[in-house]
């Protein structure tokens, strides 16, 4: 194809990007009436559009915890079970987005299809949100109904040395000592391999997956927090027999069989 050609069909592009950013989808299976157990993915979308792979910006982690907050608030019949990052391959091009993962699970699409021109593909952070369904269970239903999160990263201790797993534990214990803690209900803790770039610098926001070669592991640890005006917080913060939650890791080998 000619140079000519080539910018001709980069204007015809550009000249059809979308003007306003996507909202991050939301990947609901079809539950059942009856169902008891299930999962939904909040996927990030495109906030910032551009003919060029690198330029496109998607949703933050965090606003895809806001998107899952308030599907929380409009479906109260499920219960948080458990919460992950999970990475998912994804296919684009100028004007949609294309996912292997519904590639997968749709029948009418051919699996894993040859990439076409003007497409290339890279891989999205997503928030995995596990549920099962407890009309009965009303306090849970009021009182834990909003997911937040917090990112421990390892501090630099040297040039190529940082705090290990073991000591990222422990300033989570410590923060889990605070008394605003005592409204939190732990759902999980997980650990996350973050791309860093060539100054050790990582940003656990960024939800678009980076080819790099160095990397570094964050402790991310979700939870439920009570609404605001609940509980009298001076009840427990005035008990000093009140028994703090303390997190611990065991890592459990596979042997050689």
């Amino acid at each position: 194809m000619s140079y000519c050609a080539v910018y001709l069909n980069r204007i015809h592009r550009e000249k059809n990007l979308p003007e306003k950013p996507e909202d991050p989808l939301i990947l609901e299976k079809s539950i059942p009436f009856d169902a008891d157990f299930t999962f939904i993915d909040f996927v990030p979308s495109v906030l910032t559009y551009s003919s060029i792979a690198h330029e496109v910006k998607y949703h933050q982690f965090s606003h895809l915890i806001d998107t899952a907050n308030s599907w929380i608030e409009k479906n109260s019949q499920w219960n948080i079970v458990n919460c992950e990052t999970v990475r998912l391959s994804y296919r684009h091009n100028v004007t949609s987005m294309v996912s292997r993962w519904e590639q997968q699970i749709n029948p009418v699409t051919p699996l894993w299809s040859p990439i076409s021109r003007g497409e290339f593909e890279t891989s999205l952070k997503a928030f995995r949100d596990f549920h099962n369904n407890n009309d009965n269970n009303i306090m849970i239903n009021e009182k834990f109904r909003r997911i937040k999160y917090l990112d421990f990263i390892p501090k630099r201790l040297n040039e190529n040395s940082f705090e290990t797993i073991d000591q990222l534990l422990e300033r989570i214990n410590v923060r889990l000592k605070q008394p605003d803690t005592l409204f939190w209900n732990i759902i999980t803790l997980e650990s996350l391999k973050i791309e860093a770039n060539s100054e050790w610098f990582i940003d656990p926001e960024i939800s678009l997956v980076d080819e790099s070669s160095r990397h570094l592991t964050i402790l991310r640890l979700f939870y439920e927090e009570y609404k605001v005006g609940d509980f009298d917080s001076t009840e427990f913060e005035e008990n000093d027999d009140y028994l703090y939650i303390m997190i611990g890791i065991e890592d459990f080998k596979p042997e050689l069989i």
